[in-house]
């Protein structure tokens, strides 16, 4: 959902993101800092009114080979990230990032990647609340 809370009406934008492994092989603004240049188009964002939302669908996905595995003991875990930049057309911009899993009664838990194969049920996302905090820095979002 992206909502225009301004009395202004909102130009087209862009949605861009990507899904990754969280792991503590990959540091913390790498994995919750991307700026936009990072990230792939996923979608267009239609021009909205003032006090309207818009309701977006699009499917991100993680490659195989871009899997890096939590391991706890003989357990091995994925703890995906959805990384998401809404890009106005002025070229300013808003992070959001979301850790993806099942859905628990204390939030979302990891993905078990060693039970063999399966097919996840319910999945939920949680934002990530310390992303929100980490700076925009307006040097790197220009690649």
């Amino acid at each position: 959902m992206v909502s225009n809370p301004t009395d202004a009406d909102m130009a087209p934008s862009q949605l861009v993101g990507d899904l990754i492994s969280a792991h503590a092989s990959l540091g913390r603004e790498q994995q919750l800092a991307p700026v936009p240049a990072q990230l792939f188009a996923i979608r267009s964002v239609p021009a909205i009114a003032p006090g309207e939302t818009a309701e977006l669908r699009c499917e991100v996905q993680l490659p195989l080979n871009r899997v890096i595995p939590l391991e706890r003991g003989q357990a091995r875990f994925l703890v995906p990230l959805l990384r998401l930049a809404h890009v106005a057309a002025d070229g300013t911009w808003q992070r959001l990032v979301l850790t993806v899993g099942t859905e628990s009664e204390s939030g979302v838990a990891p993905l078990r990647l060693d039970t063999g194969s399966q097919t996840f049920g319910q999945l939920g996302a949680r934002v990530v609340e310390s992303s929100r905090h980490m700076p925009l820095d307006p040097v790197r979002a220009t690649g």
